[in-house]
């Protein structure tokens, strides 16, 4: 079997950080129901590098938002 990576950015409220990780916690379980070998939730926190489009950016995330991959 190929191996693969999905990936979702996802910008939500910075105030609501706490409770997406609480509800990332509880789905990870159904992902490796469902034969994920693994399962990671980022947050950033310094996105601008120089030369390389940021998610911040790609995602249209709002000043008050936090970017979730």
């Amino acid at each position: 079997m190929a191996k693969y990576v999905d990936g979702f950015l996802i910008p939500i409220p910075t105030k609501n950080v706490a409770a997406y990780k609480k509800l990332a916690k509880k789905v990870s379980k159904v992902w490796f129901d469902h034969g994920a070998l693994a399962y990671f939730e980022t947050t950033g926190d310094d996105l601008a590098v120089k030369g390389v489009v940021s998610f911040a950016k790609v995602s249209k995330a709002k000043r008050n938002e936090t970017v979730i991959l």
